[in-house]
């Protein structure tokens, strides 16, 4: 009579081995496209932060005072553009663009105020 052999075959252990891999290879490709992500959110909110502050800074400035034009801070360039609008309100506009793994973003914020006499 043959004696059972106790134990996994040689490939088992292989199979066993491979189905491991790949399932290390998914997560690791998961956690990656986790930390791009996070990364593409937090350049959104320092965009974000920027165009408030450059709004807020168009908007507590007397009109005729330079606030307008381009600026470039930390891979971030912004634009103020104001529109003049019925009643003496004015339509302030800031536009910021930056780029991210090589891809062009930008991000608009504008805001309807009386301007500062």
């Amino acid at each position: 009579m043959p004696r059972k052999r106790a134990g996994f075959s040689m490939i088992e252990v292989l199979m066993a081995l491979v189905v491991l891999s790949v399932g290390i290879l998914g997560v690791m490709e998961a956690f990656s496209l986790s930390l791009r992500v996070t990364g593409d959110t937090e350049r959104l909110e320092e965009a974000v932060g920027l165009a408030r502050r450059r709004l807020e800074e168009v908007m507590v400035t007397p009109l005729g005072t330079p606030v307008l034009g381009r600026r470039t801070s930390g891979g971030f360039e912004s634009t103020v553009e104001l529109a003049p609008m019925p009643h003496g309100l004015v339509r302030g506009s800031v536009l910021i663009r930056w780029s991210v793994r090589g891809k062009a973003r930008q991000f608009r914020l504008s805001q309807v105020f009386r301007p500062v006499e």
